[in-house]
């Protein structure tokens, strides 16, 4: 039989995962233009103020996430200051406070945080329907784009599966 004589395949292409990729995929992209002017140091304005803050995260135990926040800078230059975010997730919440630093132009620098995590049904490496509290540290690389790690403590009561210590680890853009 040549290549030609072949009868076609109809049959449906398999979707493993496919939306769950698609979705984290779309609120990336859609993010990082966003995330990339809320990085910028406006030259003209130099006076403290309080500015919106957002991000998108993956990792553990939330899964995605979306977080929205303010910044309270406490330089002229638009620098440094106190942060606040609070930020839903596929499989739980997190809110967390702390201190943020910008480093040159480029969406560069770091925040350190206290942060309280409540986890739903199915968090990765946590025990469900949990909270934890603790301290995060979030660092940027470029244009917004970076990573997090921290260490949190069980603080509710819990049935089954107790893990009493949560590490959260992950990969950001934004705050």
């Amino acid at each position: 039989m040549h290549r030609s004589e072949l009868p076609l395949d109809d049959r449906p292409a398999t979707v493993q995962h496919y939306h769950m990729h698609c979705s984290l995929f779309s609120l990336i992209l859609a993010a990082l233009p966003a995330c990339m002017l809320a990085q910028a140091a406006p030259e003209a304005e130099a006076t403290k103020g309080t500015s919106v803050a957002f991000g998108v995260h993956y990792g553990s135990p939330l899964r995605y996430s979306a977080a929205v926040g303010l910044i309270k800078d406490m330089s002229i230059h638009r620098n440094d200051g106190m942060i606040v975010m609070l930020e839903p997730g596929y499989q739980g919440s997190e809110i967390s406070a702390g201190y943020f630093r910008q480093i040159g132009r480029l969406g560069t620098g770091y925040s350190l945080r206290a942060a309280a995590v409540r986890t739903g049904r199915e968090p990765w490496n946590a025990t469900p329907s949990t909270t934890y509290i603790g301290g995060e540290a979030h660092w940027m690389l470029i244009l917004g784009v970076g990573g997090r790690l921290g260490y949190l403590r069980r603080v509710s009561n819990s049935t089954d599966h107790t893990r009493d210590n949560l590490a959260s680890i992950g990969l950001s853009i934004g705050f």
